[in-house]
């Protein structure tokens, strides 16, 4: 403590402080660089990471909702048509409806989504994925 004292009085009190103030901004700069800067530089990769993925899951939510919409579309003119009328189609399966989409004003021609099964493969009764032409 004598120490202290005997610095002051020879320097004077701003001097000492002045120096204690470079050693504390030193301390803080030193550990800053060397244990913050290398975690947020870890977590600042990580987040862009993240913001990737979340793009990537957006971007296929928005593909999967306009499948769905089309699915949508595609039974409410199936149904509106099976109801109305009977199937005039000449292929076995394929029905040709037109969609004219509002909000790009154009018409579409819609068929039905292929089967996964292998060609030749028979239908079994209550088979989900018979199409419902005719029925």
């Amino acid at each position: 403590m004598q120490d202290a004292i005997d610095v002051i009085q020879q320097f004077g009190f701003p001097i000492v402080m002045a120096v204690g103030m470079g050693y504390y901004i030193y301390y803080i700069w030193k550990y800053v660089t060397e244990e913050v800067a290398p975690k947020l530089e870890e977590s600042h990769l990580n987040l862009i990471k993240v913001i990737d993925q979340i793009r990537m899951l957006d971007n296929d939510l928005i593909r999967l909702q306009q499948k769905v919409n089309v699915v949508l579309e595609y039974e409410k003119i199936h149904n509106s048509s099976r109801s109305t009328t009977s199937d005039s189609s000449s292929e076995r399966g394929h029905t040709n409806f037109q969609v004219q989409e509002s909000k790009f004003q154009r018409i579409e021609s819609i068929k039905p989504l292929p089967d996964d099964r292998e060609s030749g493969e028979q239908q079994e009764e209550g088979d989900p994925r018979e199409t419902r032409s005719g029925a």
